[in-house]
């Protein structure tokens, strides 16, 4: 695994952890809504902002990690090297 691989496995990684929370904020309101008590101290407008403070980037993060991932490893590549630069795949060219 090279670490352009990486970096597309942790940007959909990151995006994930960003739905699983708004899921957690969705189930607070609900649970709010439904009068049960979970101890949370926030309210359903608050808990409704949050999901959607998460659910946003994290449907972004995951639908466009390929995007980012070429964007990020192009902006490298423009440095100065080429974008095989360390890729070894038995070519000798």
């Amino acid at each position: 695994m090279q670490g352009r691989d990486l970096f597309g496995a942790l940007v959909r990684a990151i995006g994930v952890y960003f739905i699983v929370r708004a899921a957690f904020d969705v189930f607070d309101a609900i649970a709010e809504v439904a009068h049960v008590d979970l101890h949370t101290h926030y309210s359903v407008g608050e808990d409704m902002t949050g999901f959607t403070a998460y659910l946003i980037p994290g449907v972004i993060l995951l639908l466009c990690a390929d995007l980012i991932v070429a964007l990020a490893y192009r902006a490298k590549a423009g440095i100065g090297s080429s974008p095989d630069v360390g890729h070894t795949r038995g070519d000798a060219t």
